[in-house]
């Protein structure tokens, strides 16, 4: 895999490559979210992020935060981002990773 590149998402317009990749996306200076994808352009256009015009504010799962930086790690072999992401996930556990994954209580 390649190194991880950050990317400005006031800078989203311009078009990412049509590659497979892993991404993380930090909230505040905090990782929030591990993802991979085959094409990482459909993808984080995918997440809805929303700029406000002329302001330095993102909005994002109905929330805004001043600072969200993605981080995009591109992959050289086919296959290799899935594992790369669940590696990172079980290693940093991000939050929104793991919000709906909760182990249920078992019925008696």
């Amino acid at each position: 895999m390649s190194r991880w590149i950050k990317v400005d998402p006031f800078d989203l317009p311009n078009p990412l490559p049509e590659s497979p990749a892993v991404y993380a996306i930090f909230a505040n200076l905090e990782l929030v979210y591990i993802g991979e994808t085959v094409n990482i352009r459909n993808r984080i256009s995918t997440h809805g992020f929303y700029l406000a015009r002329y302001s330095t504010s993102i909005r994002w799962r109905g929330k805004w935060y001043r600072d969200l930086t993605l981080k995009i790690k591109y992959s050289k072999r086919f296959g290799e981002e899935s594992m790369a992401e669940r590696r990172l996930i079980r290693r940093l556990s991000p939050k929104l990773n793991h919000m709906g994954n909760r182990r249920r209580e078992r019925v008696h």
